[in-house]
């Protein structure tokens, strides 16, 4: 212990037995005989959890970013810590770890689930991806509740596909809930309504600033009807997004707009949407957006959802930021699909990029330089692009409550009720007026 004695180490006495603090250290009752002396017998249990910024669905693949939200709240049987730079952010160069928890309890299994309970109340919004999710399935496995775990234990649940933390997509697609409690046609449409209020509404303040500057801004930044697509869980929704109010929208397949599904939305206070489907309303905060590497990520009532960006594999980008620390190839080589080309350093490890499609790399871009999410690093000339399998593209009508043809929900809903009814109609009048569709 640094030259000194082992028997003069408060916690270490306490470990023996002994008073923390003796009086008179010449004693030498003070004097602990290691060889002789019992430890005293454990009390409880503890189980510690590391949160890393890490995507545990893309191989523990380190992120880094802003965090806009960090909810945790310490017990009598779990505390926890987190720490991050000053802007509140996860730095590209620094370790992956930003936090770690603590659970106690009588015996394992009581601290265990005390565990999951800190877990599930555990809540981080941002730009990052963490392991609290794959964690929280990891922890009520059977094995790990009956302690059958070894070293080599995690790896065995790695090289056989891992945990799916995201439910399938053929149990969503149709409407059975999944985590979140929503199908992928509600989360589609929650998904373009928030895209074409922040299209509106960026639009419209470009709009104003060139007016305030004296210049003549396009028309076309206050157009009404937004195209949006979306690929979640292989699936491309082709989505027209017609405004009709100031914070409305009537949500259509693109190519079909005889039926659609309205939806209203409010900005919080701590920068969430508040949007209305059906006559139900789900609070959802935006936390990345989409870029040429990955697509935009929502979080709807506490559970994430990533779309994912149109599969291009002759565009060879990093979906994090780093350095290109080394070509693994000169330019104009050929590769064979799952060939590594480069190595980049992300928080202080060195991870291998690999090409998905076989063809010939044109680099454009150099060694040493510093790499934000969707930079291009080099093309790739594919040998077969006709093989390249692109997402199926969502035809028919809309699993969503609400979704009917234009009006039959504001004709039958509010028959009965005449003040209702006039009340909208005098707001489709000033929408109308207001320019609104």
């Amino acid at each position: 212990a640094m030259g000194i004695p082992l028997h003069h180490i408060p916690e270490i006495r306490e470990l023996y037995g002994k008073n923390r603090f003796e009086d008179d250290v010449s004693d030498s009752k003070s004097v602990i005989d290691f060889s002789k002396t019992e430890r005293v017998p454990p009390y409880g249990h503890c189980i510690a959890v590391r949160i890393t910024a890490e995507n545990a669905e893309q191989g523990f693949k380190p992120t880094s970013g802003g965090i806009q939200e960090l909810n945790f709240r310490s017990t009598p049987n779990v505390w926890g810590y987190f720490s991050m730079d000053s802007s509140g952010s996860i730095h590209e160069f620094a370790d992956s770890q930003f936090g770690h928890l603590f659970a106690s309890g009588p015996d394992r299994e009581q601290a265990r689930r005390n565990m999951v309970l800190a877990l599930k109340e555990l809540s981080i919004r941002g730009d990052i991806s963490t392991t609290v999710d794959y964690i929280s399935k990891l922890i009520e496995m059977d094995d790990f509740i009956d302690n059958n775990i070894d070293t080599a234990w995690l790896d065995g649940i790695i090289a056989s596909g891992g945990i799916k933390i995201s439910p399938s997509a053929n149990s969503l697609r149709r409407g059975v809930s999944g985590s979140s409690g929503l199908s992928n046609d509600t989360l589609a449409v929650i998904g373009a309504t928030i895209v074409a209020f922040d299209q509106c509404s960026n639009d419209e303040t470009t709009f104003t600033g060139l007016l305030d500057r004296g210049q003549l801004p396009p028309l076309t930044l206050l157009k009404m009807i937004r195209d949006v697509e979306l690929i979640l869980d292989e699936v491309k929704y082709k989505l027209c997004c017609t405004r009709t109010g100031k914070d409305t929208f009537e949500i259509a397949v693109s190519g079909k707009p005889s039926k659609c599904v309205p939806t209203s939305v409010r900005l919080l206070s701590d920068g969430g949407y508040l949007i209305s489907i059906g006559g139900k309303s789900q609070v959802a905060y935006q936390t990345s957006q989409a870029d040429a590497a990955s697509g935009m990520k929502i979080s709807v009532n506490g559970k994430t959802v990533s779309f994912s960006p149109d599969y291009d594999p002759s565009s060879l980008r990093t979906d994090v930021a780093g350095k290109l620390v080394k070509k693994l190839v000169p330019n104009g080589t050929q590769l064979k699909k799952g060939s590594p080309y480069a190595e980049i350093e992300v928080m202080k490890m060195f991870m291998p990029l690999k090409v998905e499609e076989a063809g010939t790399i044109t680099w454009a871009n150099n060694e040493g330089a510093a790499l934000a999410p969707g930079d291009l690093l080099a093309t790739l000339e594919l040998d077969n692009p006709e093989n390249v399998s692109t997402a199926t593209v969502f035809e028919g009508d809309l699993d969503v409550a609400g979704w009917g043809a234009l009006g039959a929900s504001d004709s039958s809903t509010n028959s009965k009720r005449p003040h209702i009814t006039l009340r909208q109609a005098m707001d489709k009048v000033k929408c109308g007026m207001a320019g609104y569709v």
